[in-house]
């Protein structure tokens, strides 16, 4: 009886040490997701109005010519779906595919699924994937975003699909 309540004592203590270790380790993504969060808010300002200027540069230069810059004939999105595979990310990767849909819904589309998540998502709603390659996240280099870049590129110019996006959700944080 005694060394039945000594192992559960133990399972008890070795309990509340993994949930320390998961606080702190929460703790700590938090600050980087807040000092993250902040970098990107103090930018945006600046590339809003970059995107608007280029947009307007590029609207009244009638000599210059892009396949890239053209207006598209199809309706067709192309999404990059890039999801986490490891550790605390299900609440993120929930967000990330909610935000997807919403922003999807009623499109013709196509996506990158960019993590072991995002392949599972896509193939389990029988997504129109342009490859699927890229899985294992973990093993991307940069090497792989340049592969990435020129598959979308060449679906743009092959499909001359409206936009290519990259799926994010609006971080609406309580930090």
């Amino acid at each position: 009886m005694a060394a039945n309540m000594k192992a559960v004592k133990l399972r008890i203590k070795s309990v509340e040490s993994t949930m320390q270790i998961t606080k702190a380790m929460e703790l700590v993504a938090s600050s980087k997701l807040r000092k993250a969060k902040e970098r990107a808010d103090t930018c945006r300002p600046y590339f809003q109005e970059l995107y608007r200027t280029l947009q307007d540069i590029a609207k009244g230069n009638t000599e210059f010519y892009s396949i890239y810059a053209k207006e598209a004939k199809n309706e067709k999105c192309c999404y990059v779906l890039v999801a986490g595979d490891r550790g605390l990310a299900g609440g993120y990767n929930a967000n990330l595919f909610r935000c997807f849909e919403a922003d999807a819904k009623g499109k013709e589309i196509c996506v990158v699924p960019v993590g072991k998540k995002a392949v599972e998502y896509a193939k389990s709603r029988k997504l129109d994937i342009l490859t699927d390659s890229f899985a294992e996240i973990a093993n991307l280099s940069v090497a792989d975003s340049f592969e990435i870049a020129r598959a979308l590129c060449s679906f743009v110019t092959q499909n001359s699909c409206r936009c290519c996006r990259r799926c994010r959700f609006p971080c609406r944080s309580c930090l």
